[in-house]
């Protein structure tokens, strides 16, 4: 995805993650489905991560480009059948607080 990007345009400016996998919202803990726990998991937090990876190879040489993130307000506040989003959310927020740090010495010019 970054890679066809770059191609067409000749640069990466933005990424918007905004992943998210619903195949287990609303179920309670001891009725999940590990598998569709697995699956938010990859989807949500490996997927915003890896997506990341890739853009930072091509902001980080340019110094310059923006990443974000989409996620749920889950993430910071409890709610009985929002663990699959919850667990997720707060992950990829985190991992994304830590990027700016990364970017910060390598985009500024």
């Amino acid at each position: 995805m970054v890679a066809e990007t770059v191609e067409e345009s000749g640069k990466l400016d933005v990424l918007i993650n905004n992943a998210a996998n619903y195949s287990c919202n609303n179920a309670d803990v001891p009725d999940m489905d590990l598998d569709n726990w697995y699956d938010a998991l990859t989807v949500s937090v490996s997927g915003t991560r890896l997506c990341a990876r890739e853009a930072m190879k091509v902001m980080i040489p340019r110094k310059s480009g923006v990443l974000a993130n989409v996620s749920s307000v889950a993430g910071i506040s409890g709610h009985p059948t929002e663990s699959p989003t919850a667990s997720p959310s707060g992950a990829s927020s985190a991992s994304a607080s830590c990027w700016p740090l990364k970017l910060a010495n390598t985009t500024s010019g």
